[in-house]
């Protein structure tokens, strides 16, 4: 960051992502343009076990639901205006139409809703529509996500722990 502060930024010069790739194979003498290329431009996913695995943490993939809504909103008009409808998706079994204000979720506010417990469950939502308020129930649909976390491997080596040690005090 620092040389790209004091070689481009400092003269009045923006930079490329090709200007940081070419500073950071200047300073660790190696090329990662084929790293870019793969990971960060490209779809390759990094062994992330293998690079964990050097300070002794493990990565833990774990399915879980993720509610489907079936519709877009934006904060607007004191609630989320529903800004686009999914064909077929249980906004639009529950009738809800585009340009409707969810003003309420379960009896609360919406801006306080926890929206990732709702995955598979009947909410209820209060809807302003053209000045109107209707509590309109919806079942929300579920798809499954991933998420990841680490755990820490509990036979690590001496070397492992040295390094996860040393990742934690930074």
């Amino acid at each position: 960051m620092r040389a790209l502060y004091h070689e481009h930024y400092l003269k009045g010069r923006g930079y490329t992502t090709a200007d940081m790739i070419a500073i950071i194979n200047r300073l660790t003498k190696k090329d990662y343009n084929d790293f870019y290329n793969k990971y960060v431009f490209g779809t390759d996913v990094p062994d992330y076990d293998r690079i964990f695995g050097y300070a002794g943490y493990k990565l833990v993939k774990k399915a879980e639901p993720s509610p489907d809504f079936g519709f877009s909103i934006r904060p607007r008009n004191g609630g989320f205006t529903i800004t686009g409808i999914e064909t077929g998706g249980a906004a639009a079994a529950a009738g809800l139409k585009v340009g409707d204000v969810i003003t309420k979720i379960n009896g609360g506010s919406p801006f306080e809703a926890p929206f990732g417990t709702f995955a598979g469950k009947e909410i209820k939502l209060i809807v302003n529509r053209d000045g109107v308020e209707t509590e309109m129930p919806i079942k929300v649909g579920s798809r499954e996500s991933i998420a990841f976390s680490l755990s820490e491997i509990p036979d690590a080596t001496a070397k492992q722990k040295a390094i996860r040690d040393g990742w934690l005090k930074r």
